[in-house]
């Protein structure tokens, strides 16, 4: 949801186009009628872009009968798609209706004034909703309170294991219940999968037990406090039964918050996400179960931030130690552990820039095996700059937040 908005706020810089409001998905698994001012602080939107872009709340009555173009923007398209075949619409329509907003606007070899509005629409005008902030900021308090601890992206959820098909330690009544969902949801196109080929190619979700594992052999006591950021996990107690055993100070929301609490945001998925993303960004440590959407975002966040711990679970690498753990050819132990530290060695949110593509890779393949924009915004949203000491003529690096050049 955030990345699409920024890149709609950006093509609408590039066609020279008013942006209206936009309008949230309410179609998605968890069908949430949440509107754009219920998630998001629509007046700061507003206000804060003004000098980038036009922005109104609804289209204009007088537009309103207009003859609209609806367009599904292609994927990860260059600034040259949207400036010279998209603004050839202008011709014939006065209004393009964006069907689609997720990944339309390329990574990378976009113009610096394009990138650096993307940055500050993400990182500075799309502030949540005053109610969702202050509330967020409450449950962030209440971890702080009693010390540091790791927020973990549990994405271990009904819709991602029906999506990815991923079915290891269910029953065959679960799979069968995922399978039923998956191909009954009309948008998702791949119907057949299959889950063993998923998990080995590490694009499954690990399950709370495999975390578990993977957290006690990295070197976290069982003392650790740690924040489960998610909905509801599938199959409830019984599967968060082995991370609990290993780590018994988990808390969610529902443990922080009293049902009162909770009671306005309780019937809005999108809005019990951003109470998670404010609590995850603040974290001291943040571990995504999945590099799904809001994982990558929380990433690239906390990378704008400052470059704070986030640990990348290599998920390939660690299945194939859980399933020598399972076959009895490892035990866990310092040799494992020295094993799944050194595999993570490179995975911690040190600065880097963003990954290009894959070699050998060509077209949308090409553009899909970039590292996403959002999850790491180097050298786009920060920059080093050499300063001169005074005396001793030493020279230091900070960062800097990018500013657009309009």
């Amino acid at each position: 949801m955030r990345a699409g908005i920024c890149d709609m706020v950006a093509v609408a810089r590039l066609i020279n186009a008013t942006l209206v409001i936009p309008q949230l998905d309410k179609r998605s698994f968890w069908k949430d009628s949440s509107t754009f001012s219920d998630v998001f602080d629509e007046e700061y939107f507003i206000k804060s872009l003004e000098k980038d872009i036009p922005i109104v709340r609804k289209l204009p009555k007088e537009l309103s009968t207009a003859l609209k173009a609806h367009k599904n923007f292609r994927s990860w398209s260059s600034a040259a798609y949207y400036q010279e075949e998209i603004t050839r619409l202008w011709d014939d329509y006065k209004v393009i209706h964006a069907a689609k907003s997720d990944s339309r606007l390329a990574n990378n070899d976009l113009p610096s004034d394009i990138q650096k509005l993307r940055c500050r629409v993400h990182y500075d005008a799309l502030r949540f909703a005053p109610s969702i902030e202050a509330f967020g900021r409450n449950l962030l308090e209440r971890m702080r309170s009693k010390g540091p601890f790791i927020a973990l992206h549990l994405r271990y959820e009904k819709d991602m294991l029906a999506f990815s098909g991923c079915s290891h330690g269910l029953s065959s009544m679960q799979m069968e219940e995922l399978t039923r969902i998956r191909e009954s949801t009309s948008h998702w196109r791949v119907k057949l999968i299959d889950p063993k080929e998923q998990r080995l190619k590490g694009l499954c979700p690990l399950t709370p037990k495999e975390v578990g594992i993977f957290l006690e052999a990295l070197g976290y006591p069982s003392t650790t406090r740690i924040y489960i950021a998610a909905g509801e996990i599938y199959g409830g107690n019984y599967s968060m039964a082995a991370l609990q055993a290993r780590f018994p100070n988990l808390l969610n929301k529902e443990l922080l918050a009293s049902p009162y609490e909770l009671a306005p945001f309780r019937r809005y998925a999108s809005q019990l996400a951003a109470l998670d993303y404010i609590v995850s960004v603040n974290s001291d440590v943040f571990v995504p179960s999945y590099s799904g959407n809001m994982a990558r975002a929380v990433e690239g966040h906390r990378r704008f931030l400052g470059h704070w711990k986030t640990i990348s679970p290599d998920r390939s690498g660690l299945v194939a130690l859980f399933d020598k753990l399972d076959e009895g050819l490892l035990e866990e132990g310092p040799a494992f552990s020295s094993i799944v530290v050194q595999l993570h060695k490179r995975r911690l949110g040190a600065p880097r820039r963003r990954r290009g593509p894959l070699p050998g890779t060509k077209g949308r393949e090409r553009a899909r095996s970039e590292e996403a924009f959002y999850t790491n915004p180097l050298p786009d949203c920060l920059c080093q700059r050499q300063t001169v000491q005074s005396r001793n003529d030493k020279k230091s690096s900070s960062l800097l937040i990018a500013t657009s050049d309009a």
